[in-house]
């Protein structure tokens, strides 16, 4: 067994041994739990579309088979967030393996080994759920990627084609964005005489047959319900900006950046070498990928999509070592180029800004790593000692990728008040975060909600949680009344809450009980008026929330 195997198989299990332990960690009551909370709907009988509004929900959409299967298994759910996570885990290592697939005829199989890992270890946001994130950008890097596994090959393979074609169109699904991305990749693939009719038939099929599904969905709403679903989305805002919006998040991308200076040091080397190419930079080129390195001594859940777009950002400059090398040529063309570009759109298209160019840029960062080793392997070596070093830095640029995400994964836990796995003591044992570490306040809150709940909750209650507490859905089977399961009223201009009124209107409900959070009580407009109004009468009050009943269910049960 060589060195590079050894090595290959070493980080390829702490990959997945650490990023496995990490799913013990962390609750979050928003973003997660809404993830959770949207399938978990409609597993209970909402219809997508008609009783939930938000534009997020086709990921949820596409979780709703294995969330049946959950509740069907379960009875309930206790552990419902840690078997997300483990989905999110699932579907991470089906993103790697077909990295691996489309790279390793090419490169020897262990380097292809280490550079799919990279899609286990890259967590956006450090939020290990199935979301329009990492969903988009998953299916966005199988798509892409697929589309390579014939290099080196006598003939076209027709599967890897069409479900290159369905990953894309799942992945402007639940991403809608990613569609500019999609477009560039597939004029490439259509409209170029290198692929063959098959190749092409087969990828239009396979975005064909996952179009099926939100036309499924609108039929099953009805298309009115597409209306309503527009007035929400007006309501909470329209993102993206002009060439204002560009300008931002390129300045944020310097300023916010951690080490881009080093970056910025690799790509005037690489420029001076290819305008003027002087004899004494084939000793230094090598050690380009020593650059990656200070990325590690600052990583944490942001730094690290800072870092993903950095290392896309290297991939013209290394494009030129490869330039004559089909393999090389191609995955620049196929994958660096749709993917840059898709997350130049998703940087401009999202409220986050700059840091969410890195869920289209994770395809060009993997695509740049990828042409270093190569353009490692082609290098011309004259010396033994320069053979060394080439072999040895092959193997040492992935892991310099894997390196601050991984760090960065246990140095940012999203959802909780302190920074570290290492002040999460508190083991939860009961209810949907079972068998997830947190610290004891947040754990004490959860067995008051949990047993506050049992006291309040009736058969056939309906339920709302306001605001910016998604996590209350998962505590129970009461269905969610509300035309989405994240109201907010945070923010410089809360949302409007008029779409949320004519849904009420169009379904004829009301919730049964509202839970009304103390930090919602001074914003939350029309709702605050509702529940304080004649209809509904408080029936609780805590530290943290105030609980509604609505006045026809009690009187019901007088």
């Amino acid at each position: 067994m060589t060195f590079e195997v050894v090595i290959a198989l070493g980080i390829v299990l702490a990959v997945f041994f650490l990023t496995w332990r990490r799913l013990f960690f962390g609750v979050d009551f928003t973003d997660e739990a809404f993830y959770i909370a949207l399938p978990y709907r409609f597993a209970l009988g909402d219809i997508p579309l008609k009783d939930e509004q938000n534009i997020a929900q086709f990921a949820g959409v596409l979780l709703i088979p294995f969330m049946r299967l959950f509740l069907y298994l379960q009875g309930n759910t206790e552990g419902i967030v840690l078997f997300s996570r483990h989905l999110h885990f699932a579907f991470t290592v089906l993103v790697g393996l077909s990295v691996y697939i489309a790279i390793q005829r090419t490169l020897r199989w262990p380097l292809a080994l280490m550079v799919s890992v990279i899609c286990v270890v890259f967590v956006p946001f450090n939020i290990h759920g199935l979301s329009y994130n990492t969903m988009g950008c998953g299916f966005l890097t199988i798509g892409c990627f697929l589309g390579m596994v014939d290099q080196g090959r006598g003939s076209a393979s027709r599967w890897a084609y069409f479900f290159s074609g369905a990953s894309h169109c799942l992945a402007i699904l639940v991403y809608a964005p990613l569609l500019v991305a999609v477009c560039a990749y597939a004029a490439i693939i259509l409209f170029n005489d290198n692929y063959q009719r098959v190749q092409r038939v087969s990828y239009i099929c396979g975005g064909l047959l996952a179009a099926v599904i939100p036309l499924v969905l609108v039929l099953q709403a009805g298309v009115g319900s597409l209306s309503l679903m527009i007035d929400y989305l007006k309501s909470v805002g329209v993102q993206g900006g002009g060439w204002k919006k560009i300008a931002d998040v390129s300045l944020d991308f310097w300023l916010q950046s951690p080490r881009v200076g080093t970056i910025v040091t690799g790509m005037a080397i690489l420029g001076i070498w290819h305008c003027f190419k002087p004899r004494w930079m084939r000793f230094v080129l090598p050690f380009l990928p020593l650059l990656l390195v200070f990325y590690a001594l600052s990583a944490n859940g942001t730094a690290s999509l800072y870092f993903v777009i950095a290392v896309s950002l290297l991939g013209p400059f290394i494009h030129p070592f490869v330039i004559h090398d089909k393999f090389g040529k191609n995955l620049f063309r196929l994958i660096w180029w749709p993917s840059f570009i898709g997350g130049l759109v998703t940087a401009w298209s999202s409220g986050n800004g700059t840091v969410n160019g890195a869920i289209g840029m994770f395809p060009a960062a993997l695509a740049s790593t990828i042409l270093i080793i190569r353009a490692l392997q082609l290098m011309p070596s004259i010396a033994k000692n320069m053979r060394i070093t080439q072999g040895t830095l092959m193997p040492v640029t992935p892991a310099l990728i894997i390196a601050p995400l991984l760090i960065g994964g246990y140095a940012d836990i999203y959802g909780e008040s302190v920074p570290r796995t290492s002040a999460l003591t508190e083991r939860v044992t009961a209810g949907p975060y079972r068998g997830i570490k947190t610290t004891e306040p947040k754990k004490i809150f959860l067995n008051t909600f949990s047993r506050d709940l049992v006291l309040l909750l009736e058969p056939n209650d309906t339920v709302l949680f306001f605001s910016d507490f998604p996590a209350g859905y998962l505590f129970t089977n009461a269905r969610p009344a509300t035309n989405s399961v994240w109201l907010s009223s945070l923010g410089a201009k809360p949302p409007d809450l008029t779409p949320t009124f004519k849904y009420y209107q169009a379904n004829g409900i009301k919730p049964s009980l509202v839970f009304m959070l103390k930090k919602s009580n001074n914003s939350s407009g029309l709702l605050a008026d509702m529940v304080n109004g004649d209809e509904y009468r408080k029936v609780f009050d805590s530290e943290f929330y105030g609980v509604f009943r609505r006045q026809q269910e009690t009187e019901s049960k007088i």
